[in-house]
């Protein structure tokens, strides 16, 4: 069951407060957002639904809401729930990892694809937290026809997606154990201006590494 977002100014407040750049969030319906982005979102839901044997519907999408930043540029995001097992292939119920996604697609003002992310939920999971919503993935495009990296706005992505996790889930945004150095560099930055924080952390299979996460 997907966190509702009810869609008042009470929920797009939470948002607000964590993202105070002039950004504005609102609702969306499928048939506004941009046929890329809506690609985009649509097959990201379906490649991290590791169980073929449950169809993914595009209709399945959830909690669409768009993100006008100071720019014009927009991130459109949409929710969907990823249920695996191990082996990949349904099994036993008890073997179940079942998690919340929240897809972002990020398109400039005028309306280039510019980047895309998504933030992992576990609902049900042998190994990972519940409390911990963290950054499955992030990338900023550069092989179109504008290079968009190195210009703040895998930073600003990060910053978009805490400001999710507040409004969802009332928590801050955590990273994952394993990250690329790119994403480790946003990071860092993030920790010297003590927005963020950093801390060792031991994952399931005992490797030792620095893990980040907002402060409150």
């Amino acid at each position: 069951m997907l966190a509702e977002l009810n869609r008042n100014q009470q929920d797009f407040n939470v948002f607000v407060e964590h993202m105070p750049f002039g950004t504005d969030i609102s609702g969306v319906s499928l048939s506004n957002v941009p046929q890329e982005a809506l690609g985009l979102l649509q097959q990201k839901a379906t490649l991290y639904l590791f169980n073929k044997d449950l169809k993914f519907d595009p209709a399945d999408l959830q909690n669409l809401a768009v993100i006008t930043h100071p720019d014009g540029a927009r991130t459109y995001v949409a929710q969907s729930i990823s249920t695996y097992s191990k082996g990949r292939r349904y099994s036993n119920p008890e073997d179940l990892s079942k998690e919340e996604l929240t897809h972002l697609a990020d398109v400039s003002a005028d309306d280039n694809l510019m980047g895309w992310g998504h933030i992992r939920k576990p609902l049900v999971h042998k190994t990972l937290p519940t409390n911990q919503p963290f950054v499955g993935f992030t990338y900023t495009d550069q092989d179109g026809s504008v290079n968009y990296r190195n210009r703040g706005f895998g930073t600003r992505r990060l910053l978009t997606m805490n400001a999710l996790s507040a409004m969802y889930y009332g928590m801050p945004l955590y990273s994952s154990g394993l990250i690329s150095r790119e994403e480790e560099s946003v990071w860092k930055h993030l920790v010297d201006r003590r927005i963020a924080s950093s801390f060792r952390h031991v994952n399931d299979v005992g490797w030792l590494s620095t893990r980040y996460v907002f402060r409150g």
